[in-house]
Formats: C-alpha cells, sequence, structure tokens
C-alpha cells in the first residue's frame, strides 16, 4: 500500500523538478558553468535614440605677444619667466625693383644754371638709441628673467615715466601683469603697446593684440579695434 505511493510521490516530484528546470535552464546553465550568477547581456544602442550630447572644451584665452627678452649678461631664469611667450616677428618680403633708365638729357643752347647742394639735415636720434634707455630696459628685463617681478615691475614703471608711450615697455609690463593675473593692468598697458605699434605702422603687431584685449577689457579691445579701422 505505502510503496505506491511512495511511487506517485516521486513521479509528481520528478515532474515538478522538470518544470522548474524548463523555466530556470538560463540561471542553471549559469550556475553549472561556473559563473555563479548569469551574466547579463549587453544591450545593443538604440538607433532611434540619439546620442547624448557632449560639451566642447571651452578654448584657452590667447596669450600675450610680448615677453621681456634677456638683458646682457648672465642670468639665472626662473620657472615663471621660462614659461613666458616670446613674439617672434616675421621679416617682411621686399618685392625687386627694376632698374631705373635714365632719360636722355635735352640739349640746350642756353648755359644751365648748376644748382648748389644743399647740407643734409642730421638724422634726428630716437629715445630708443640712448645709453639711459637701453640701460634702464635691460635692468627691467634682468629682473624678470630672476624671477623678481616687483622689481621688474618698479623699473618698468620708472621708464615709463620717461618713455609713456614706448611700445616695447608697455608691452612687456602688460604681459608681466597678464602672467601675474592683474589684468586691469594688463589691458591699459597692452592697448598703449598696440597704439604705439599702431602709430609705427605694426598693423599686424596691433592685429594680434586685439584677441588678448578682448579676454581682459571688452572696450580696450574694441577702442584698439576702432583705430585699426581708422588707419587703414
Amino acid at each position: 500500500m505505502i510503496a505506491p505511493i511512495l511511487r506517485l510521490l516521486a513521479i509528481y516530484l520528478a515532474v515538478g523538478l522538470a518544470v522548474f528546470g524548463f523555466f530556470k535552464r538560463d540561471a542553471l546553465m549559469g550556475l553549472f558553468s561556473g559563473g555563479g550568477e548569469p551574466v547579463a547581456q549587453a544591450q545593443a544602442p538604440d538607433p532611434a535614440q540619439p546620442a547624448p550630447a557632449v560639451d566642447p572644451a571651452p578654448a584657452p584665452d590667447p596669450e600675450p605677444v610680448y615677453a621681456p627678452l634677456p638683458a646682457d649678461g648672465d642670468v639665472t631664469l626662473s620657472d615663471d619667466a621660462l614659461q613666458a611667450p616670446v613674439a617672434v616677428s616675421e621679416p617682411a618680403a621686399v618685392a625687386p625693383t627694376a632698374p631705373e633708365t635714365p632719360a636722355p638729357a635735352a640739349v640746350s643752347s642756353q648755359p644751365v644754371a648748376t644748382p648748389q647742394p644743399t647740407p643734409a639735415s642730421e638724422p634726428t636720434p630716437s629715445t630708443t638709441d640712448e645709453p639711459a634707455y637701453e640701460q634702464g630696459l635691460n635692468a627691467a628685463r634682468r629682473a624678470y628673467w630672476q624671477g623678481d617681478m616687483q622689481a621688474a615691475i618698479a623699473q618698468y614703471r620708472k621708464m615709463l615715466s620717461q618713455y609713456p608711450e614706448d611700445e616695447s615697455l608697455n608691452g612687456e609690463l602688460g604681459n608681466i601683469f597678464y602672467m601675474t593675473g592683474d589684468r586691469e593692468n594688463a589691458a591699459q598697458h597692452l592697448e598703449k603697446a598696440g597704439m604705439a605699434a599702431l602709430d609705427a605702422g605694426k598693423t599686424q603687431q596691433a592685429q594680434m593684440l586685439v584677441g588678448v584685449l578682448q579676454s581682459l577689457d571688452a572696450s580696450a579691445a574694441a577702442r584698439l579695434t576702432s583705430a585699426i579701422g581708422a588707419a587703414q
């Protein structure tokens, strides 16, 4: 009597295990394969959904085009000074000129008065050729390359009290203020350097400073842009 009942229970148990194994076959296969847990399948991206937009990296601010050149003599270079950008100007191309052919002189029967040569006027020496200017500029540059920014700024300002519109002095001092984070003074002196370059006919040099001034002072950049347009 008990044996048929046990056989019936065994049949029910076998059928239940078979049904359970059918519905849980993925989990059982992962378990018997040694993974412990079923491996999740990677889902392919839906082509209908747009890819997430990636914000572009911000463009770096333009660097100034002036940097103090090394002064005469041996100096110790600091890490900050070694990172200063130095502007390199390319020589302008000179167009070849055709040789001049002298025109034949007209023959006249009347005596021609010989003009007396006028004495040539001596060229006016530039302020940048003065020994005091060179010595003062070298002192400012030497302090800069030795890493003494405060001494360099003081020397540049002393020089600018004598040569307030000098392009090199304003440009190099503006570059130092740019490096030290003094945006207001940097914009002031770089604008003066751009105006001085424009007065000297260096339009390209002045145009290069417009981009720097736009990152420092938009009004200074607008003034320099207006001056460049008026000069062309």
